[in-house]
């Protein structure tokens, strides 16, 4: 069974500061040997995938941490465990680096400068109406399971309008209403045709939901033909994917997580990782 982050790294709040590092490189190197051989295997659950997830955030958790114990001057800090600090003449957008760390203020607060440039493609929101590019990213990572293709499909998701379907349930009025219509023109099915129906109440929309074993999924599509035959038996409802994560929140089955494309090639964002895509930057410029 996985531990939240908060439980994992309360284990290290009274470890030293060098213990605390030598599980962050561990951390590190389990991360770096699934980007290497994910060896992932569909739905089994946990998923390689999801492990990964979760390791990414007890490894921010556990630099919070250590960060912490920097800023309060850690009696059981050795300061030659750090990294050779190195003095290169580069351009700081080409330098080969894992990661850059820009003093821009004591609050950390997002600006401008180098906290605003965003290494991935700027989108406007029409190269996304289709859902082709949506489906093609999740093609790349099922071809290439890596970090860059997984947080490229999560970039796509939080600006996509995806397909939600839907149960068309109608009030018990409108239903006896419509069975009274039907056997009316039971001799004659046909007269049904063209025929236009006005509700008296209103009707509700309630998304389908997919079960995998005991496992329960909230499903959406990119494109309406993604659906295929199981579309025909819903209304497709398209809306923005942070809405449909909202709606896969409140639903009231305990949800393992949303199903991109169930049908064709199939991507799986985990209940725990909604507030990841939520939190993403999103890539679509204004004109």
């Amino acid at each position: 069974m996985m531990i939240s982050p908060d439980t994992y790294v309360s284990q290290f709040k009274n470890r030293t500061l060098k213990q605390c590092i030598e599980e962050r490189d561990e951390l590190i190197r389990e991360l770096k040997e699934f980007e290497t051989d994910p060896q992932y295997e569909g739905m089994m659950l946990p998923s390689p995938l999801t492990q990964y997830n979760v390791t990414v955030k007890y490894l921010k958790a556990l630099c919070d941490l250590i960060a912490e114990k920097v800023n309060q001057a850690d009696p059981h800090y050795e300061p030659e465990i750090l990294s050779t600090i190195e003095i290169r003449k580069a351009g700081i957008t080409n330098t080969g680096a894992e990661c850059v760390v820009n003093a821009a203020n004591s609050y950390l607060q997002e600006g401008g400068g180098v906290c605003d440039m965003n290494p991935t493609a700027s989108l406007k929101r029409e190269d996304l109406e289709n859902g082709e590019m949506l489906r093609e990213a999740i093609l790349r990572f099922s071809n290439e399971r890596n970090e860059d293709n997984f947080f490229d499909v999560l970039e796509l998701l939080r600006d996509s309008i995806v397909c939600v379907p839907c149960s068309a349930i109608l009030s018990d009025q409108d239903q006896k209403a419509m069975e009274q219509l039907i056997k009316d023109a039971e001799n004659d099915p046909d007269s049904l045709k063209g025929v236009e129906i006005t509700s008296k109440d209103q009707i509700r929309l309630v998304p389908d939901i997919l079960q995998n074993g005991d496992d329960f999924f909230f499903p959406v599509f990119s494109s309406a033909e993604e659906m295929g035959e199981y579309g025909q038996h819903f209304s497709c409802v398209e809306t923005e994917f942070l809405h449909a994560i909202r709606l896969a929140r409140n639903n009231e089955k305990k949800l393992k997580g949303i199903v991109v494309n169930a049908f064709s090639i199939p991507f799986i964002l985990d209940a725990e990782l909604f507030d990841v895509v939520e939190k993403t930057k999103t890539r679509i410029v204004q004109d």
